[in-house]
């Protein structure tokens, strides 16, 4: 189970609380920049109808994180229901495959490790794209522009409104690309750590996802991962078998 924390602790290296930023009321002109910002992010990834047709989506991540002279590599499936939302986890490491879900608590677990369990899975999902740009607790606000990697990108800081602690930093270009997102050091206000987003891609007749990341800091790669298997609104023969098996069936009759 040690193995399943240390594992979660990835999904907070680029979206780690910012609680050093108060919150502050955003001009009309930053409103609308952010706006406009968002527009191109949706645009950019299939547009507003075809997101908001999506109901629940299914993937494969198949992820390295890199720690001194060990290579960790897992394969996780995801089953994200967007209009819950409601997630189930498979992580495959070797033999061992662990499940983790927001409708499940882990017995081996203390109730505020199952609460970090399921914290980093909300976290996730909030902060996965097709999520995101259709969430409605979802804020936007414009911070202005940052050079990175030889462009000019417009930073856009997004929080969740019913948990201002969760937020992230959005770097865009003028395609409505997020190249990269990170979350300011605490005590320096400096930019460290970088999830770096390639390969945008039609994942589906109307969808474009970046099916590549990588996680850097300092120009060294922590860990890199690829989306694969993508599907919307309908369920692979993969989840059509794991979803018979009775303790996640019953998850989704809640």
């Amino acid at each position: 189970m040690k193995k399943l924390l240390a594992a979660l602790g990835f999904c907070f290296v680029i979206s780690a609380p910012a609680s050093f930023a108060q919150s502050t009321t955003p001009s009309k002109t930053a409103e609308r920049k952010a706006s406009l910002v968002k527009a191109r992010m949706i645009k950019a990834l299939g547009g507003r109808k075809a997101l908001g047709q999506i109901d629940f989506m299914t993937y494969t991540l198949t992820r390295e994180a890199y720690r001194e002279q060990d290579t960790v590599r897992v394969r996780q499936h995801w089953y994200v229901d967007l209009r819950q939302p409601h997630i189930v986890r498979l992580d495959v490491s070797g033999a061992d495959t662990t499940m983790v879900s927001t409708a499940i608590q882990q017995p081996t677990l203390s109730e505020q490790e199952n609460k970090t369990v399921h914290d980093a899975l909300k976290r996730s999902v909030f902060f996965h794209f097709l999520y995101l740009l259709n969430a409605p607790e979802a804020r936007y606000t414009y911070l202005g522009t940052y050079p990175y990697k030889g462009q000019q990108l417009d930073m856009v800081r997004v929080h969740n409104s019913q948990s201002p602690a969760m937020r992230l930093d959005l770097f865009v270009n003028k395609k409505g690309q997020v190249i990269t997102s990170s979350s300011p050091n605490p005590d320096t206000g400096a930019y460290e750590r970088f999830g770096d987003e390639y390969d945008f891609i039609k994942v589906s007749d109307k969808i474009v996802f970046p099916v590549r990341y990588r996680i850097v800091e300092h120009n060294q790669v922590l860990a890199e991962g690829i989306f694969s298997e993508m599907a919307f609104n309908t369920l692979s023969s993969f989840w059509q078998k794991k979803l018979g098996k009775p303790r996640i069936s019953q998850e989704n009759q809640q």
